[in-house]
């Protein structure tokens, strides 16, 4: 789960980057400045979908496409699967 927390940490900073970039053009800095500012924000977006990837694949096969935000949420906010949590008998899960 923690993979998941960091993905999804990595996935949302990169927004500030593409910001700040947005805003380093209008200020008029030099190309390679903004450039390098998005490419950092690309690439901390991929790693952190890469890093949710296998929690978002799991979760679709156990509960089915529709659910994955909902299981994702889930799993964010309680560290684990409601699989995990039905079978520990968790009443939140259901």
């Amino acid at each position: 789960m923690n993979k998941l927390r960091v993905g999804a940490l990595l996935a949302l900073t990169s927004l500030p980057w593409a910001l700040a970039a947005t805003v380093a053009a209008a200020a008029g800095a030099p190309a390679w400045t903004v450039v390098t500012i998005l490419v950092l924000a690309e690439v901390s977006f991929w790693i952190g979908v890469l890093l949710m990837g296998r929690a978002t694949y799991q979760a679709a096969r156990a509960r089915g496409w529709r659910a994955v935000p909902g299981e994702l949420w889930w799993m964010l906010r309680t560290g684990r699967s409601r699989t995990e949590a039905v079978r520990s008998g968790d009443p939140q899960a259901l």
